[in-house]
């Protein structure tokens, strides 16, 4: 658990907000990132021009992306209640 500074009778978990805060933030900006792949994705996807082997290339772009952050969010991840070893490891 983390616990505010002071730890006086009033002190409070604040984990959550608290903990790992650069690596929550890089989780959000993947998240965006995937987020705007599916956008050009999907446009690229409506072209009557894209060929059959584009469309695999790109699906298996984002699969990878998908993939990682599939992980990252695990409960224990992006609550920041893993210990530093596991964080790494993510």
């Amino acid at each position: 658990m983390y616990f505010t500074p002071g730890r006086n009778k009033f002190f409070f978990w604040s984990g959550f907000y608290t903990s790992k805060a650069g690596f929550k933030k890089q989780i959000k900006d993947s998240n965006a990132l995937l987020m705007s792949q599916y956008k050009l994705y999907a446009r690229k996807f409506i072209d009557q021009t894209t060929t059959n082997e584009q469309i695999k290339e790109m699906q298996g772009a984002s699969y990878k992306l998908l993939d990682q952050l599939s992980v990252d969010q695990h409960h224990d991840a992006i609550t920041g209640t893993a210990t530093n070893f596991v964080t790494i490891d993510y």
